[in-house]
């Protein structure tokens, strides 16, 4: 079968085919917007379905898909046990932010909640605030996005980059955050349709529970017999429940009907975080079973270059679809 780069050409095609439809699905709400609030939060009818992909494809990205997989690579329990105390996260943004957003009903970002809340040095600093951490999570995403197609395709990380992200640009730029939550809605299927159904044939060729457990190293369970690895222990959860709640997740708030639409859908979002952290540790262990050795950088890379055809095509659209 023919080759390019990593991957055969009906993988290649199914990457090309998901892009495009990204392209084409964002684009289909191009030109509807006619203020700066439609292009901004739309006109709030955002069904609970757009409402929930929309905040989920924002706050999962392939980095951090990449981060967990190594970590559980590298480290182990101690690391894959605190990602079930991420649900806590998500309630603390039900319980305080979710609840009081028909507060700024008038405002269209976290800047204008800010004025709002603390006037005119509000808006200031936390403008200068959210510019720098976006140049910086867009940084990341770029080194991620670059990397996986750099890897895959075996094209320059800038023509990467440029595909990508070019696509990515044009229906932001001409489609508002309707264009955007359109999308999100078909790379959050993509993603939760391809990574159980990898997580299953990663654990099926593993073989099994008894297989994983009696493969891992011991350095690889709970060890809590010293001080230092109970702070570090500690520390995993103290991060895995901090609430994500910068400008694009505040955007998200604000582009709720109400806070009852809100709030129900923070609650298929907790359960949701729960599924993504069992989906994980499956998958970690057991690509540690498979790539004992292998750095735990790329140990995900390796599995999926491994997959059968077609699995090895959506597998890295589900990863596109987490950075894009």
């Amino acid at each position: 079968m023919l080759n390019i780069g990593k991957l055969d050409l009906v993988d290649i095609i199914i990457v090309i085919l998901y892009l495009i439809i990204c392209l084409i699905i964002g684009l289909y709400k191009t030109a509807k917007n006619h203020t700066i609030r439609e292009y901004a939060i739309g006109n709030r009818t955002f069904s609970t379905v757009v409402l929930i992909s929309t905040i989920y494809a924002t706050h999962v990205s392939a980095n951090q898909i990449l981060a967990k997989i190594e970590q559980i690579h590298r480290v182990g329990l101690t690391f894959a046990i605190t990602m079930f105390f991420m649900p806590l996260a998500w309630i603390t943004v039900r319980n305080i932010f979710a609840k009081n957003i028909h507060k700024f009903d008038g405002c269209i970002s976290i800047s204008e909640i800010m004025r709002e809340l603390y006037g005119g040095i509000g808006l200031t600093i936390t403008n200068v605030v959210t510019v720098i951490f976006s140049i910086g999570i867009i940084a990341v995403q770029v080194t991620a996005i670059g990397y996986l197609l750099n890897f895959f395709l075996e094209i320059s990380y800038s023509q990467g980059v440029f595909i990508a992200f070019g696509i990515l640009t044009i229906y932001s730029i001409f489609g508002g955050v309707q264009a955007v939550a359109l999308t999100d809605v078909f790379q959050f299927l993509i993603f939760f349709i391809v990574l159980p159904v990898v997580t299953g044939y990663a654990y099926s060729k593993s073989g099994g529970y008894e297989c994983i457990v009696n493969s891992l190293p011991t350095a690889h369970f709970i060890n809590l017999n010293s001080y230092s690895n109970i702070l570090t222990f500690l520390g995993y959860i103290f991060f895995a429940t901090l609430p994500s709640i910068g400008g694009p997740y505040a955007q998200r708030l604000l582009m709720a009907r109400n806070s009852k639409q809100l709030i129900e859908s923070y609650n298929i979002l907790i359960v949701s975080s729960i599924f993504l952290a069992l989906i994980l540790f499956v998958l970690g262990f057991s690509i540690k079973t498979l790539y004992p050795l292998t750095d735990s950088k790329i140990s995900l890379y390796n599995f999926i270059l491994d997959l059968p055809v077609v699995f090895k095509g959506f597998m890295v659209a589900g990863m596109l679809a987490v950075t894009m």
